[in-house]
């Protein structure tokens, strides 16, 4: 379950930048703020998918990562994206503690 966990953060740091790269040069409405947010999100979703299991804070911190995230996605406007978006963050915190709760 670590590996699945590690993939589908690993998709959606890569789909979050895309976003990104998307919102700042093809789309004129969305501010520079909101680009680098996209941006930075996809960065903390990359780091999070490769330092995840080094500590146990910093599963902790994984968790309410994700948590957030998803709080984030249902309170706002949904759209096509947002569900997908919503999909991969419960499939994602359902392998996390998966991998938390599986014993060695």
């Amino acid at each position: 379950m670590k590996r699945v966990f590690q993939i589908l953060m690993f998709v959606q740091g890569v789909v979050w930048l895309i976003f990104c790269a998307y919102s700042y040069i093809g789309s004129l409405q969305t501010s520079v703020i909101v680009a680098i947010l996209l941006g930075l999100n996809g960065i903390l979703y990359l780091s999070f998918a490769l330092v995840f299991d080094r500590a146990r804070w910093l599963k902790v911190v994984t968790f309410l990562f994700l948590a957030g995230n998803t709080v984030l996605t249902v309170t706002d406007q949904m759209g096509a994206y947002d569900y997908c978006i919503l999909a991969f963050n419960l499939v994602s915190v359902a392998a996390l503690v998966a991998s938390l709760t599986k014993r060695r």
